[in-house]
Parts: structure tokens; sequence; C-alpha cells
């Protein structure tokens, strides 16, 4: 089920051009890594990630 909402997610994200959706699909991906257990260094990566999107997206308002 996980694995068909993150296709699903990306698919949207890919679809419009709102650089919010971007954002979301990210933090989509950072709650899969979290509930399939990746280790730290890799959630910390994609919190970073993450952060850098929402700024990204932040510009465009």
């Amino acid at each position: 089920i996980i694995e068909e909402w993150k296709r699903k997610s990306g698919e949207f994200s890919n679809l419009s051009a709102d650089p919010l959706i971007s954002v979301i699909s990210r933090g989509f991906d950072l709650m899969v890594l979290i509930i399939m257990n990746f280790e730290h260094c890799h959630i910390l990566r994609a919190l970073r990630s993450l952060e850098k999107e929402r700024i990204n997206s932040m510009d465009f308002e």
C-alpha cells in the first residue's frame, strides 16, 4: 500500500506545475522513509532536502 501511495504521489508531483505539490510529495517520501525504518542519516538527508524544497517553493509566492 505504501509503495502504491508513493507512486501516485510522484505521478501527481510530475503532472503539477505548482511548486508546493513537489514539497508535499517530498514530505510524503520522508514519511515513507520513517515508516520503512530507514537509518537515521537517510531521514536527516530527506529532511534537509524537504526544507530546501519548502524554501524554494516560497520564492514563487
